[in-house]
């Protein structure tokens, strides 16, 4: 299955991070979007060590094109994005008529300094009360969510290249929990990219169902593997539960892994 435009021509590239610091990173929408939408952000200096934040990923790309092409419909809905980086994802939500954001990522003061900077420049072109839509929570994973509670509920979360460091899973997970224990209702969608290899991928999809997640396609079909898709625009499904891994592990390169990025939905098991 194949959709040329999944990214625009200037994302076509193995490499899955883009953008320079102190330069501006220009988004533009795929064809196949309804309407066009231009974002343009000032990539931050890097801010806390290892964090990767100040880049935008082909992962953050692929979220934000869902939500650009309606694909992932945040009209009139609350929606949060984890792990925001410089909050590609949520600005997209916003413009598309999310009824409000919360942007979240690591507490420090510094990123939030540059999530702050990033979303009002993305942004100081719409009126007042499209802005007023889109604020900011910061949250480090595992710890208490009352400050993200209060800013809820949510109806949609959105997370873009959280699921990298394997050492974080637990982490994330139980901040999920707890706001899908209060937000029953909502649904976590991801993408992700390859970076520490698929066996990382792999094991954060066995601890969620683990924890009483389901973990869906993006089509929200239950099993059956989730979709991958290629920096080329190519799709095609990755049987995650197989034992297919160690094999494809051996043979597939990390450039041939970086042209891919998963995608799909989790939510709490009914």
């Amino acid at each position: 299955m194949s959709s040329p435009d999944s990214f625009p021509s200037n994302y076509l590239d193995p490499i899955p991070r883009h953008g320079l610091p102190l330069q501006l990173f220009e988004y533009l929408t795929p064809l196949r979007a309804p309407s066009p939408l231009n974002v343009k952000i000032t990539i931050p200096r890097e801010s806390v060590k290892e964090k990767y934040s100040h880049f935008v990923w082909n992962a953050g790309i692929m979220l934000a094109d869902r939500v650009a092409c309606g694909e992932i419909d945040v009209r009139g809905k609350r929606v949060l994005e984890l792990g925001a980086g410089v909050g590609l994802p949520g600005v997209v939500a916003v413009k598309r008529g999310a009824r409000k954001v919360v942007l979240s990522d690591f507490e420090d003061d510094k990123m939030k300094q540059d999530l702050q900077h990033s979303v009002a420049e993305a942004l100081e072109e719409d009126t007042a009360e499209v802005q007023s839509r889109a604020s900011l929570c910061m949250h480090t994973w595992g710890t208490d969510t009352s400050k993200l509670k209060r800013a809820g509920p949510y109806d949609l979360i959105l997370m873009a290249d959280v699921i990298w460091e394997s050492s974080s899973h637990a982490a994330l997970l139980k901040t999920l929990h707890s706001l899908l224990s209060s937000s029953p209702q909502a649904t976590v969608h991801f993408a992700c990219g390859y970076h520490t290899g698929r066996q990382v991928v792999r094991s954060f999809f066995e601890n969620t169902k683990q924890q009483g997640f389901e973990v869906l396609t993006g089509e929200g079909e239950q099993g059956n593997g989730l979709w991958e898709t290629s920096v080329e625009g190519d799709r095609r499904r990755w049987m995650w539960e197989s034992g297919r891994l160690e094999e494809w592990e051996q043979t597939e390169s990390q450039e041939e892994r970086n042209r891919w990025v998963l995608e799909g939905v989790i939510k709490l098991d009914a």
